[in-house]
């Protein structure tokens, strides 16, 4: 099996979600992750879709007809293989609430590249307090963690940052709902 990863933007996503995911099953291929939402006023989403080459190949003419055919609807896709971790890896859910300023994120993701951890997604919601005009960031990522790292060690770097960038933050496994 291969894989394509689609990006989507609309303003219209009843009518092209569902096109989109007709064509799919159309072409024999299947929607193995997505993420979608409402971006300002536009829909956005990604998918990662597998098939065989050739219903791969067949699902990307039938996007690039549509995309041509219709100026409201912006489609981006390319071949990607899945990722595969080299080592053991440790899943773990980071999550920080904190003012919204512009380092935050590029503070927190210099971290992550400076302990080696592999990000795997990330949810950003910035809302204001209840009792002021504070403008706040509630940030979760799902990373995966080398299992060489001491995670105690971890932990304790991470806190660190939490202070620096006067944030509340928490770092736990990523547990198994069965």
């Amino acid at each position: 099996m291969e894989n394509i990863i689609l990006l989507i933007l609309t303003l219209d996503p009843k009518t092209w979600v569902n096109q989109i995911l007709y064509l799919v099953a159309k072409h024999q291929c299947f929607v193995e992750e997505s993420r979608c939402s409402v971006l300002g006023t536009e829909w956005g989403g990604s998918l990662r879709i597998s098939g065989n080459w050739n219903t791969l190949a067949k699902l990307e003419d039938a996007l690039t007809a549509l995309q041509n055919e219709q100026p409201g609807l912006w489609l981006k896709f390319k071949r990607s293989p899945v990722l595969k971790l080299t080592e053991d890896h440790m899943p773990y859910l980071l999550q920080i609430v904190a003012v919204n300023t512009p380092n935050l994120l590029n503070d927190l993701t210099l971290f992550l590249v400076e302990q080696d951890i592999q990000l795997i997604d990330f949810q950003t919601d910035a809302f204001k307090s209840n009792y002021s005009e504070t403008k706040l960031l509630n940030l979760l990522m799902r990373v995966h963690i080398p299992a060489t790292i001491n995670i105690s060690e971890l932990r304790e770097r991470f806190m660190l940052l939490c202070e620096d960038l006067n944030a509340d933050g928490i770092l736990e496994p990523e547990k198994s709902i069965k």
